[in-house]
């Protein structure tokens, strides 16, 4: 198999629609583009998301464990309802010292007390040949009415796309703290405390409770559909929101708003920025009647939103409008960013 995430095809071919008992009560089931699963439990709703974990020694505990944490909460954030439970499994590499561990476990416990996630429970062992980065997988759930729920699949034609922050957070932020030295040369100026600063944002759980209030205030829930931005970028969370909404969609990929700072950190690694892992910025089907309305409200909150696309019928295609030029957007299963991160390993930036 392909190093990477599944495309569409790749999902279908790889599961053939094999899931076990198929219950009445999974209303959003296992599908390409879905951050959530979404079960009934009469005048409940619950969601579950799943993610893998980090440990990236050159980061850190502390901002190991927030990637951790949040890269899982992001996904239930886009229900507008916070997480509550988190289940996590760890198979630590035989190399992990207590030390190491009791570290990032602090760092860990202490963001979910801050945030009201309870740890529930689920497995940890060491693991023989374990050498990721990638240290096991996790699990956030969150139980609340039906009502408060924003679905992932709800998009309509002729939603406005919106778009939180900006393109390439994660990835540009990983890559200005893991190569300072590389950054500083680029940016000709001490760019540590912009990389910490963009590293801050990486998560969209005030996305989630600001789309969750603003849908609770209108009778007619104008918020459809939310997904927030991982590996592919926008363009690949843009795809992956059109198949699971059955739509197409005009994106102007010129409005993509991405910093001076990251454009150079980028052209300096080869990368596109609205390709990259882009964690921290969610997109949003609005209805166009309460665009400048939603605007205005997280503007209010020291959040900004973008407009950068319409959604069409699911014939009219996945287009993109750059520089004149009309294309179809592509999806790429590898993200570009790591092959760009191992690269520089290679030739020793630092």
């Amino acid at each position: 198999m392909n190093k990477g995430k599944l495309s569409n095809q790749g999902f279908k071919d790889l599961f053939q629609a094999q899931f076990g008992y198929e219950s009445t009560q999974i209303i959003i089931k296992p599908s390409f583009g879905k951050d959530i699963a979404l079960i009934d439990l009469g005048e409940n709703y619950m969601a579950l998301a799943s993610d893998p974990l980090s440990y990236i020694p050159n980061l850190g505990a502390k901002k190991s464990a927030e990637l951790s944490v949040f890269l899982v909460a992001n996904d239930i954030a886009t229900t507008g309802v916070p997480p509550q439970y988190f289940q996590l499994v760890l198979n630590l590499n035989e190399n992990f010292t207590h030390e190491a561990f009791d570290a990032y476990w602090q760092h860990l416990h202490a963001l979910c007390e801050k945030l009201k996630i309870s740890i529930s429970g689920g497995h940890t062992g060491v693991v023989a040949g374990q050498n990721s980065t990638i240290i096991g997988g996790g699990t956030m759930i969150s139980v609340a009415e039906k009502s408060r729920f924003i679905r992932c699949d709800q998009a309509q034609a002729g939603d406005i796309l919106l778009m939180s922050k900006k393109a390439a957070i994660s990835a540009t932020a990983i890559l200005g703290l893991n190569f300072p030295v590389t950054a500083h040369e680029v940016l000709a100026k001490d760019s540590g405390k912009y990389f910490e600063d963009l590293f801050s944002q990486i998560s969209v759980m005030e996305e989630g409770k600001l789309a969750g209030l603003f849908n609770q205030k209108n009778v007619a829930k104008p918020i459809h559909a939310m997904h927030d931005v991982t590996e592919g970028g926008v363009l690949g969370a843009v795809y992956e929101m059109c198949v699971a909404n059955d739509l197409g969609i005009m994106l102007n990929a010129d409005a993509i708003p991405v910093d001076g700072e990251q454009q150079l950190l980028c052209q300096k690694f080869s990368l596109n920025p609205a390709e990259i892992i882009g964690a921290g910025s969610m997109l949003m089907a609005v209805s166009p009647k309460v665009v400048n309305d939603l605007i205005q409200y997280f503007a209010q909150n020291q959040l900004k939103l973008t407009p950068i696309g319409e959604f069409t019928p699911a014939e009219n295609g996945i287009l993109s409008w750059q520089g004149g030029e009309m294309k179809e957007i592509q999806y790429s299963e590898r993200d570009a960013y790591w092959e760009a991160f191992f690269n520089a390993v290679e030739k020793g930036w630092k």
